[in-house]
Order: C-alpha cells, then sequence, then structure tokens
C-alpha cells in the first residue's frame, strides 16, 4: 500500500534528514505514523549511524537509551493505546471506556498543573528514564505501544515544517486528552479547581470517541484527519 504521506531526504547544514512535503485528502494521523516508521525502515542514513552504514531500519535504534530520558507527553490516542499494557484487558474489543483511560493514567502517567496550565507526560523511574524503559534489554518494555512522540522520533534531522507538524499532532493530543479528563473528572484529586475547561476547546482528535457512549477507538489515529493539522505548513496536497 503506497503511504498517504509522502516523506523525502532533505540534506541540512547539519548532516541528512528529513522532510514533510506532500499528503493526500483523506490521511490520517495513524498514515502519518506510517510514513515516518516506512522511511526510517528503509534508511541507512542517521546521526547513530555515522561509523555502522550498513545497519538499516528501526531495530538498530534498540541499544541507544538516550531519548528515554526526554520528556515524553501524553495524547489522547497514547492513552488508548495503553490500555493494551494494563492486565486483564479484552483485547478483541474495538474500543475502550474512560474507566481504562483512568486506570492508564494512574498507572502511567505523571500530571503537573501549573498557573492552570496542564502536562500529563509518562512516569520516570528512579534513574530518570521512561517508566515503560526495560533496562535489562536497555529499550522500551511495550515498544509496539509506545507514545506518538517516540513514535515519530528517530535520532535524524529534520525540516521546520517537519517538526511543526509533528508538534502540532503532540501538542493537540495532549490538550484533548486534558480535555477529556476535565468534562469526564477521571481524576479529580489532581485536576479539581484548578484548570478551567474553557482553556482546552475540542480540538480535531475529538473525532475519535464518543462521549455519549463512553467509546474511545482502539483506531482513533486512523479515525482523525491529517489535513488540519498542515494548515499554512506549504504541504502539496496530492489528488490521486
Amino acid at each position: 500500500m503506497d503511504n498517504k504521506v509522502i516523506l523525502q531526504s532533505r540534506p541540512f547544514s547539519t548532516g541528512l534528514g528529513y522532510d514533510v512535503v506532500a499528503y493526500e485528502p483523506d490521511a490520517t494521523v495513524a498514515d502519518y505514523e506510517r510514513a515516518v516508521e516506512d522511511f526510517f525502515t528503509q534508511a541507512r542514513w542517521t546521526v547513530l549511524r555515522q561509523s555502522k552504514q550498513e545497519q538499516q531500519g528501526w531495530d538498530h535504534c534498540f541499544g541507544c537509551p538516550l531519548c528515554c530520558s526526554e520528556r515524553i507527553p501524553l495524547t489522547i490516542g497514547d492513552v488508548v493505546r495503553l490500555v493494551s499494557a494494563l492486565p486483564g484487558k479484552d483485547e478483541h474489543n474495538s474500543f475502550v471506556r474512560s474507566r481504562d483511560l483512568e486506570e492508564v493514567l494512574r498507572t502511567f502517567a505523571q500530571i503537573d498543573c501549573l498557573g492552570g496550565a496542564v502536562d500529563i507526560t509518562l512516569k520516570r523511574n528512579e534513574e530518570g528514564q521512561c517508566i515503560l524503559f526495560d533496562k535489562q534489554r536497555n529499550c522500551c518494555r511495550h515498544h509496539a505501544l509506545r507514545p506518538l512522540v517516540c513514535r515519530t522520533f528517530f535520532c535524524s534531522f529534520l525540516s521546520h515544517r517537519a517538526e511543526k507538524l509533528r508538534l502540532r499532532l503532540i501538542n493537540a493530543g495532549e490538550d484533548e486528552l486534558v480535555r477529556i479528563n476535565l468534562r469526564l473528572n477521571l481524576l479529580p484529586d489532581l485536576l479539581q479547581e484548578k484548570v478551567s475547561i474553557e482553556d482546552y476547546p475540542t480540538t480535531t482528535w475529538s473525532a475519535g470517541y464518543n462521549l455519549d457512549q463512553d467509546k474511545f477507538s482502539k483506531d482513533i489515529e486512523s479515525i482523525v484527519q491529517l489535513e488540519p493539522f498542515t494548515v499554512s505548513l506549504g504541504l502539496v496536497r496530492l489528488n490521486r
């Protein structure tokens, strides 16, 4: 299947990197993630591999835990995905419930409130690494379930618009997660009277769930359209 989001390699003053150049009108966040993963599956160049040009693909990122010590923000899609990391969850269901999201947040998330702003990130272990970090294997314990910020990062340079698109997706997804917490009062002990829901309007991510039915699609990233996040970035809109 052809990718609905097109990435191309670009030479920068700092070295080779990539740019996001085009997308199809019906492309989704999942298509964007897939395009990034496919691009780096084929890439033989990165900062990590300057002395090991024979290495290829995402698997060769294993063994380098540096990015696992960075701040890892969570989106609504990430929390839905991490429900599968909880014990005893039915893998056959196509959706999760708000109580599942609450359990994920209490298990994996660090929530900080400062001046009416909320930051929801993965907890860290005693060494300052992500709580999902597997010390023995030197990689993520739930690699297939890792957050959007991790899935779209590789040790590579990227264009200004590629970085801006990535940040728009992550920031809006985190804002939607905060809004859901406030709407459903999932964590009253953490958020009650500290944050105003008026500061967190609906985002494009809201297409992936139905609050009235308390259903959050496990395929939320395949539902959320990419196009609203591409405004003013100068990407080519493909019609084929």
